[in-house]
């Protein structure tokens, strides 16, 4: 039994957490526009678990103009409730520009509960902010402890406008699936997925007036990510020739993966069983696939494909013809 094909495909991603306007506020007497935030648009339909525009709940938002330094410092903004509908967002206590201010600029990101090893984000306007993330593992039970983490920034907000600010979010993470397809006439039972070998830390890093956003700062700390596959496997049929590539779990089981190059130490290990063969392992260098793929991009999501083939253990028969008589002389 071997697999003797490996391939990785970028599938495309897209979708965005927009903001729009909502009711423009009366300026208050000595003071600037009161700062709002709505929530619209849609997601991408293949997400995981809590990233469509209905589920996010609230983010956390970091900004400045460029008269007020400390408008916003890590400020959740939550998702209001109005007769069992959702509604817009909101937050407390409710902040305004200063009169003077010409521009401000924000940093946001989503779910709330995101859990950062360090944030320094104090001046979003005038300097470089940081968020330092490690992307947890999949926990065995099956509960969800990775996230769909959402980044956005704006960095040119005009204070006497009015408007509320538009927060385009943007996946910040990359996304990786397993496929598999079975030539063989007999099934194939994945008992384990599991990526090795692929950094787990990295730094979100955000220059100084919030225009763009970008990845660096990746740590040599490697983490394994086990997919959580059922306690008796996956089962790939067995198809023969007219096999075709198929999710090895669900949409919402793609591996949440920190965006980074593939090196000869990113592996896919596969655990598998087949026929009268021992439970068999087999481990892939992901950074010499065919598809050309050197990177795991941000917004971008990937899938791993395995292509099980065998040699059936066959027989034929012939049966040699008797030699010739030969003479046995007896007295």
């Amino acid at each position: 039994m071997k697999t003797n094909k490996f391939l990785l495909i970028a599938l495309a991603a897209a979708g965005l957490f927009t903001a729009c306007s909502n009711n423009n506020e009366a300026v208050k007497p000595n003071q600037g526009n009161a700062i709002s935030f709505r929530l619209q648009g849609g997601m991408p339909a293949a997400k995981t678990t809590a990233s469509t525009d209905a589920n996010v709940d609230a983010f956390v938002v970091y900004g400045n103009d460029d008269k007020t330094l400390t408008m916003f410092n890590g400020v959740t903004v939550a998702r209001q409730i109005v007769t069992g509908a959702p509604a817009g967002f909101s937050y407390a206590p409710t902040r305004y520009y200063d009169v003077t201010a010409t521009v401000a600029a924000f940093v946001a990101y989503s779910p709330a509960s995101t859990v950062f090893n360090a944030v320094s984000a104090a001046n979003v306007l005038g300097a470089l902010s940081t968020f330092t993330y490690t992307v947890p593992a999949p926990v065995a039970n099956g509960n969800t402890s990775q996230i769909d983490l959402l980044f956005a920034v704006e960095g040119s907000v005009d204070p006497t406008a009015g408007s509320a600010v538009q927060l385009d979010f943007t996946h910040a993470l990359s996304r990786v699936f397993v496929a598999a397809k079975n030539t063989t006439d007999d099934p194939v039972t994945i008992k384990k997925l599991t990526l090795k070998g692929l950094c787990s830390q990295g730094t979100i890093t955000v220059p100084a007036g919030a225009a763009s956003w970008s990845w660096g700062g990746q740590t040599n700390t490697t983490t394994l990510y086990e997919y959580v596959l059922a306690p008796t496997g996956v089962i790939v049929p067995g198809d023969g020739a007219s096999a075709a590539y198929k999710l090895v779990t669900s949409m919402e089981q793609g591996m949440m993966i920190l965006p980074q190059d593939l090196t000869a130490a990113c592996k896919l290990e596969v655990v598998y069983e087949f026929a009268n063969l021992a439970t068999q392992t087999k481990e892939f260098d992901i950074s010499s696939n065919t598809s050309s793929i050197t990177e795991f991009v941000e917004n971008n999501q990937y899938s791993i494909n395995l292509e099980f083939t065998g040699t059936t253990v066959r027989f034929e028969i012939g049966v040699d013809g008797f030699d010739s008589i030969e003479d046995v002389d007896i007295p």
